[in-house]
């Protein structure tokens, strides 16, 4: 009897988690996802896994789409979640239909460059900065920015010291070519097609308090697919690392409902 009751809350997670696809996060410029702890904890019972990215190698897009897919779960149902740069990388990886595939989230994220510029200037103007970033990427990337400028567009004044040190950290150890490479991509990012194309639901976590993505990103993407549904969560660009239990609540909720209304069809 003493084995069945303590058999019992292993059996009772294992049933909560297969009411849930697993979450699988796919992370922000730095390409390191392990400061993902905290939405992981906040995600229970669904359960959630992460790919990281190559820290010395300089890959684009055309290259992580094989990365990503060969690191995808091999059994059950599964949500691509896309943190910023991998917005257009979920989307192309989705375009792929993997097995098991039942839903894309965009998390501060994009379609096509996020500049806060009228669509007429934002190519032009898209097209000048990649020339700028490739002559002087290594350069603007040989350190990582300082720990105020973190603040102040990705992590919110009111990050915790031990929170901006993982950042900074984190970005220090990605090798500046990869970051040039990085930032070119998303200065060249067109997923328009691959999300007309999209045959799986769609949540957009839009960042209450986002200094680098506005929210036209977001009414580029129910322009092109209007079933798309937006949770707008309080917190700064690095939405998934400072508000974990709110984009947790808000990806269970959707994902139980996206799969479920799969299933009905």
């Amino acid at each position: 009897l003493l084995a069945q009751d303590q058999a019992r809350p292993t059996c009772r997670s294992a049933y909560l988690a297969m009411a849930f696809p697993t979450m699988v996060l796919l992370p922000g410029m730095d390409g390191t996802a392990w400061r993902f702890q905290a939405l992981k904890a906040a995600l229970w019972p669904a359960s959630c896994e992460w790919i990281g990215y190559p820290r010395d190698e300089a890959l684009g897009y055309d290259d992580l789409v094989p990365f990503v897919l060969d690191r995808l779960p091999t059994s059950g149902d599964f949500v691509l979640v896309g943190e910023s740069f991998s917005g257009p990388l979920a989307l192309r990886v989705a375009a792929r239909r993997p097995l098991g595939l039942v839903g894309v989230a965009l998390a501060a994220s994009f379609v096509t460059p996020p500049l806060p510029l009228f669509s007429a200037l934002a190519a032009p103007a898209a097209r000048w900065l990649s020339r700028l970033v490739a002559f002087a990427g290594p350069l603007l990337f040989a350190r990582p920015p300082s720990r105020p400028l973190l603040r102040l567009l990705l992590a919110g004044w009111d990050a915790s010291d031990v929170m901006v040190a993982e950042l900074h950290y984190s970005i220090a150890a990605v090798a500046p070519k990869v970051m040039t490479k990085r930032m070119l991509e998303i200065l060249q990012a067109d997923a328009r097609q691959e999300l007309l194309e999209l045959d799986v639901p769609i949540v957009y976590l839009q960042a209450s308090a986002d200094r680098l993505v506005r929210p036209c990103a977001f009414r580029q993407v129910v322009a092109l697919r209007p079933d798309a549904h937006l949770a707008r969560v309080s917190g700064p660009h690095l939405l998934l690392e400072r508000s974990p239990v709110a984009c947790a609540e808000a990806l269970r909720s959707w994902s139980g409902d996206a799969l479920l209304g799969r299933q009905e069809k």
